[in-house]
């Protein structure tokens, strides 16, 4: 039987949830710019998860997908979990190496600025889902 990794039995802290909007001329590269800095993220010990996509445009009623729209813009996401407090991450994730490069290589890709949402906090360990939401929306870390 092999020792649980703290990514199994940690207790997680937040989740950031964010939407980036870039041009469609630049959604594969975007995509990979960001697969590189997911698979950083993910190998550090605090980070539990780290989950990104392309958001189809969808019906909010029916969840049929839409059709016509200039295509102009893509829609990814991405929500990441971590295992040490915002003033950590703040403080010395956000501030590693690989960031700084990120940044500069993925905002002028942007149409609008990135959203944040939902970010949750717990101090208790993920099964008894006791989450406090602390802000329903908000703008930057």
């Amino acid at each position: 039987m092999s020792t649980p990794t703290i990514k199994q039995i940690a207790p997680l802290q937040f989740i950031i949830n964010a939407t980036m909007t870039v041009k469609a001329s630049e959604a594969e590269a975007f995509l990979e710019i960001t697969k590189r800095t997911n698979d950083l993220a993910l190998a550090e010990q605090e980070c539990l998860f780290f989950n990104f996509g392309r958001r189809e445009p969808i019906n909010d009623l029916t969840f049929e997908p839409l059709e016509g729209g200039d295509g102009d813009e893509v829609v990814f996401w991405w929500s990441e979990g971590w295992n040490c407090t915002l003033k950590w991450y703040r403080e010395v994730q956000f501030k590693k190496d690989y960031y700084g490069p990120h940044m500069k290589a993925v905002e002028p890709m942007w149409t609008k600025p990135r959203e944040y949402r939902n970010r949750v906090a717990t101090t208790t360990p993920c099964n008894e889902l006791t989450l406090l939401v602390m802000s329903s929306c908000f703008r930057g870390l």
